[in-house]
């Protein structure tokens, strides 16, 4: 009995000791940390934000190893296969591979170092460019130091920033760095420092940055976004800047400056400023080169553009915001406003409002939508008169406006048009000792008039010269405005409006002047030095107030026909010179001229329709005075020249148009239907044909007149 128990009692506790050699072993294992990773939650790098966890928290929930830098590192640099936990690490350690280094960057690296942070080691061999890399979503360098950049001393390199976080969070000004030291800074600055360029491509600047400004500085496709009041997005500090691709919102957008004279070059293409609020979108404090080319400004509370000269107290400002804005600012240390408008040069972009046409472009005009309320900038439909000048110097004196190329859209019609304001300039002593100049040495133009005479802008054209000229098919229009003009005469001055409502085209070439198919708005001719002709055919002239339409012209044989004359001061002034053979003034038109409104208050009346002046001789001239028409119109002729002598057709001509003479014409007598302009003539043309004389001013016969038959 008792054998038999105890067997059972053996049989159980085998089974027991079975079952508990099938339990797993862990069950009996003790809950102790991991003595080497598990709970470390250690810094790699000061101010990192990375940590050393668990090497099971390296897999994600497949069990593959997650994307290096991301949450798990433990380092936040590499190169080549060198893993660095700080990127100062990684500069000591670095060696060029094939003349570079690249630095992958994970996470966020910092700079803790102050002063010039070198981004190479040094006593290198063969380094010839430097990279940072961004390799995760957060990647970042942040320059922690209030006075510290990042730079190269040491090699003439090229150094670039790639889908990173660039950030300066304590700016502060440094003497010795000056501005740089506000923002993020990476200065090259070696023996060939200029030809060295520091590119950011998809980068972010939370902070703003300063340019390399000692050589060249390239941003593509990258987000400025300092907020910070009274702080810039780009502090361009002089050197060679390009901007594309990229965007700028904040506080400020770009500014232009340097310790020197020159602030450079900045080139900006397809770049947007939005919502900056407290300066124009780019400020210029120094004598800089911008160029844009397709930009847009939208919502900045300054405007696009503001020309600020260090010291200056004068501002000029482009305060329109726009898109598509393209346009070259040649912009120099001199405050005025004048030369603004020859710096400013915008070839294009629509403005929500408008923009002085003082700063387009030659050869674009301002367009205004009325529908969307916009103002575009597009190609002109005209030239100046300094392009003109050029052009039919070109062309040997000798133009058909309808055939110019060089900008089709200023022939409108079949006619080129040539439209210009005076423009300030200086003729002579520009910049000499003892000069005093009054337009801030800027140079005298082709759109410079020459001097203000009886109320025309005067420009002169071809003096000392001998050629001919033929103008055709040319659309003239003058658009006065407030001008200065510097030379050492008494011409010199400043003239408003008022003072010279109309320009004149003073030519002073010896030579042929000939004219035909061509329009004058607000433009006098005049061919004051010509001997041989002048011919004005199929012409029209308009808007000239208080002044002969044709004023001065000159030469041996005269002819104006086929040619309209409308609301003007007066119609054609003939005052030759020399010996005229031929006078021809037919099939012209002339429609409210000497008339009050076109002539000035006392002036109506005085000038006529055809004024023969004192001098030259018409002792055996040829008049033509046949088939025009006068409507609404002043007396017909002024005829001052003592050598005049009109047959009765001629006169009989001139009578059908209006009233014969102005008060002060010289018609003294008349024999057999030609009437003189003295007594001594008329006595002189008595004969047995004709032997009555014809008194037609009792005041020119006194006690005291001889007796001359």
């Amino acid at each position: 009995m008792r054998q038999r128990i105890g067997r059972r009692l053996i049989s159980i506790m085998l089974s027991v000791l079975m079952l508990v050699s099938l339990l797993p072993t862990a069950v009996f294992a003790e809950e102790l940390p991991d003595q080497s990773t598990a709970g470390v939650t250690e810094q790699v790098g000061e101010g990192t934000g990375n940590t050393v966890e668990n090497s099971n928290e390296n897999k994600d929930s497949t069990g593959e190893e997650e994307t290096k830098g991301e949450r798990g590192t433990t380092y936040v640099a590499k190169v080549g296969d060198n893993e660095y936990a700080t990127l100062e690490a990684a500069i000591a350690a670095a060696e060029p591979v094939n003349g570079a280094i690249t630095y992958e960057i994970y996470g966020k690296a910092e700079v803790n170092s102050t002063g010039w942070v070198q981004v190479a080691k040094a006593d290198l061999t063969g380094l010839t460019k430097v990279e940072f890399v961004g390799k995760t979503g957060d990647a970042e360098i942040c320059i922690t130091g209030d006075l510290a950049i990042l730079a190269d001393q040491s090699y003439d390199i090229d150094v670039s920033f790639n889908g990173l976080k660039l950030s300066k969070p304590n700016p502060a000004y440094g003497s010795d760095y000056g501005h740089s030291t506000n923002y993020f800074t990476c200065w090259l600055r070696n023996i060939g420092e200029a030809e060295n360029t520091v590119t950011y491509t998809s980068c972010t600047f939370p902070n703003g940055v300063c340019n390399n400004q000692y050589g060249k500085t390239v941003f593509d496709n990258c987000k400025f976004t300092n907020n910070v009041t009274g702080k810039y997005n780009l502090w361009n500090y002089g050197g060679n800047t390009e901007i594309t691709n990229s965007s700028f919102t904040g506080t400020r957008g770009i500014k232009a400056y340097s310790e020197g004279a020159d602030g450079g070059q900045i080139e900006v293409v397809d770049t947007t400023f939005n919502g900056l609020n407290e300066k124009a979108a780019i400020v210029v404090s120094k004598a800089t080169t911008v160029t844009l080319n397709k930009v847009n400004a939208t919502e900045c509370a300054k405007g696009l553009l503001q020309k600020d000269i260090d010291g200056g107290s004068l501002k000029t400002t482009i305060e329109a915001n726009g898109t598509g804005i393209s346009g070259e600012f040649n912009i120099t240390a001199t405050t005025t406003e004048a030369a603004a408008k020859d710096e400013f040069n915008i070839t294009g972009g629509t403005f929500k409002g408008t923009v002085s046409e003082d700063y387009l472009a030659e050869g674009t005009e301002l367009v205004h939508d009325e529908a969307t309320g916009t103002y575009s900038v597009a190609a002109a439909k005209f030239i100046d008169l300094d392009t003109f000048i050029k052009w039919l110097e070109k062309n040997s004196y000798s133009v058909d406006g309808a055939s110019y190329t060089d900008n089709r859209d200023a022939v409108v019609n079949d006619k080129l048009v040539v439209k210009w304001s005076p423009v300030s300039g200086c003729y002579d002593n520009r910049g000499a000792s003892g000069h005093n100049c009054t337009v801030d040495n800027v140079a005298a133009t082709g759109n410079t008039p020459k001097r203000v005479n009886n109320g025309l802008t005067q420009f002169q054209l071809f003096e000392g010269k001998d050629v001919a000229v033929t103008v055709k098919n040319v659309k003239f229009v003058y658009e006065p405005a407030d001008f200065t003009v510097c030379e050492n005469s008494g011409w010199k001055g400043s003239f408003t409006v008022a003072q010279a409502p109309a320009g004149q085209l003073y030519f002073m070439t010896k030579g042929d002047v000939n004219f035909e198919a061509c329009t004058f708005d607000k433009v006098v001719l005049t061919s004051f030095n010509t001997t041989g002709s002048t011919t004005v055919k199929g012409c029209s002239f308009a808007n000239v107030y208080n002044n002969y339409a044709i004023k001065d012209i000159r030469g041996a044989n005269v002819s104006v026909t086929g040619t309209t004359i409308e609301n003007c001061g007066g119609g054609i002034m003939v005052s030759s010179t020399g010996a005229v053979e031929k006078v021809t003034i037919t099939g012209n038109t002339f429609t409210k001229v000497d008339v009050a409104g076109t002539a000035a208050e006392g002036k109506a009346g005085t000038r006529g329709l055809i004024q023969i002046a004192k001098s030259g001789t018409y002792t055996n001239t040829n008049y033509d005075f046949s088939n025009n028409m006068a409507t609404n119109c002043g007396p017909v002729l002024r005829q001052l020249n003592e050598s005049v002598k009109l047959d009765k057709a001629n006169t009989e001509k001139l009578k059908e148009l209006g009233e014969l003479y102005t008060s002060d014409s010289l018609q003294v007598a008349s024999v057999g239907g030609v009437v003189y302009p003295t007594l001594k003539a008329a006595f002189a043309a008595l004969n047995a044909e004709n032997h009555t004389l014809k008194l037609l001013n009792e005041s020119a016969w006194a006690e005291t007149t001889p007796v001359y038959w």
